[in-house]
């Protein structure tokens, strides 16, 4: 059972999507013809998360709509943030917390969450990710 914050998919509406009609037999299918170059995954996903960060990418997404940038750090600490400052995610160039929620708010974000990814990944963006590497990383993570 994971507790998904509802109140905040409703009024900032994102699009959360499962799979329909697979099982879990079906996840390592998936993610071995993605590893194997046979189905481009870079077309659908965008990261990969993992499956804590569900919560923190949704607050991210929603601000201001449900909760305020001050009120996400009075309540949760700035530490709730500290995965903006990953260089990987491409926007260092903005260097005040609140220009980094912006920045991420606004990016485009088709997150696969895998939930035995370890939670020191966190968040891991596949775009300049190099295919072959990709490959690695995809085969690694259905092992």
């Amino acid at each position: 059972m994971v507790e998904i914050p509802t109140n905040k998919i409703h009024y900032n509406g994102p699009f959360i999507t499962g799979t329909s009609g697979a099982s879990p037999h079906h996840i390592p299918i998936i993610l071995r013809l993605m590893a194997e170059g046979k189905l481009d995954a870079t077309k659908y996903i965008t990261h990969i998360s993992s499956l804590h960060m569900l919560e923190r990418i949704l607050t991210v997404k929603g601000i201001p709509a449900f909760e305020s940038l001050d009120d996400v750090i009075s309540s949760r600490g700035r530490e709730f943030f500290d995965f903006l400052y990953k260089e990987e995610l491409g926007i260092n160039e903005y260097p005040t917390l609140r220009e980094k929620v912006k920045a991420f708010k606004d990016s485009i974000l088709k997150a696969l969450v895998v939930p035995n990814l370890s939670d020191e990944d966190e968040i891991i963006p596949l775009s300049e990710m190099p295919i072959d590497e990709r490959r690695r990383f995809l085969n690694n993570l259905i092992k």
